[in-house]
C-alpha cells in the first residue's frame, strides 16, 4: 500500500509509541493554573471561542499556537485542500507567520513538550487546548471545509490529519469516530481525520482535557509512519 493510500483509508491510530507520552498530571496543572490565575484577573482564558455545532453544550477552548497570536484565535488555520505539490508549499509559506499566543509562556512544560516530540515532525498551525465540563456534549459532526473537493482525487482535508492528546480519559467519556465507539487513554496520542464524523459526551462528574494540533506533516514524519506500518 502507498503512503498517501493509508493516510486516505485510515482514520484513527494510536501513535503513542512513536511520538512518546505526554505527563498528563504536568499539563493538566498548567492549564488549571492559568485557568485561577485568569479568573483572579477577569480574563477567562479558559473560555475560548465555542464552535458552532448545533446542540453543542458546556465545551471551550483556546490556543497556545495560533495565527494571530492571539489565545482566541482557534479557527484559522492557514492550510489549503493540499491536493498538490505547490498548494502544499503555499500552506508553509502561510503558516510562517503563526505564532505562539500570548498565553503560552504559562505553559512552560506543555510548549516544551510540543517543541521536543512533535516539532520535529510537524509545522505547526494551530495547537488548541479544549474542556469539556461534567455532562458536557459535542454532537456529531465533522470539520470538513466549506468548498467543493469533488474533482480532487486526495486533499488533506479527507485524511489523516489531525493529532490528539488525551489528558484525562475518564472512563464516562463516550466517545464515537467513524461510527465506531473508541476509549481514549489518559497520555495517549492519536492521529485521527476529523472530516469523518465524530462525536464526544462527557459523562463523568470531572473536566475532560486534551490538546488538538494541525500543522504539515514532514518527510520524517512520513518516513517514520511507512516504516512503522510497512507501507511504500
Amino acid at each position: 500500500m502507498q503512503y498517501i493510500d493509508f493516510v486516505k483509508n485510515t482514520n484513527h491510530l494510536n501513535i503513542t509509541n512513536l511520538i512518546g507520552r505526554i505527563d498528563t498530571n504536568k499539563a493538566i496543572n498548567e492549564i488549571c493554573d492559568v485557568k485561577f490565575y485568569e479568573e483572579r484577573n477577569q480574563k477567562a482564558v479558559d473560555i475560548g471561542v465555542d464552535a458552532n455545532i448545533d446542540g453543542q453544550n458546556n465545551w471551550s477552548s483556546f490556543t497556545l499556537f495560533s495565527k494571530s497570536g492571539k489565545s482566541s484565535d482557534t479557527i484559522s488555520q492557514g492550510i489549503t485542500l493540499n491536493e498538490n505539490k505547490e498548494s502544499y508549499k503555499q500552506s508553509l509559506r502561510n503558516l510562517r507567520t503563526h505564532q505562539w499566543t500570548e498565553v503560552a509562556n504559562q505553559f512552560p512544560y506543555t510548549v516544551q513538550w510540543i517543541q521536543d516530540n512533535l516539532c520535529p515532525y510537524i509545522k505547526l498551525s494551530y495547537v488548541k487546548i479544549a474542556r469539556l465540563g461534567p455532562g458536557g456534549h459535542v454532537p456529531e459532526h465533522n470539520d470538513k471545509p466549506n468548498v467543493s473537493t469533488a474533482n480532487m482525487k486526495t486533499h488533506s482535508y479527507d485524511m489523516l490529519n489531525t493529532i490528539l492528546i488525551e489528558l484525562t480519559g475518564q472512563d464516562d467519556l463516550y466517545v464515537t469516530h467513524d461510527g465506531k465507539q473508541l476509549k481514549y487513554k489518559a497520555g495517549d496520542i492519536y492521529w485521527i481525520n476529523v472530516a469523518k464524523n465524530h462525536e464526544v459526551k462527557n459523562n463523568s462528574d470531572s473536566d475532560r482535557y486534551n490538546i488538538r494540533i494541525h500543522g504539515l506533516y514532514n518527510t520524517k514524519f512520513r518516513e517514520m509512519i511507512k516504516k512503522c506500518y510497512m507501507i511504500k
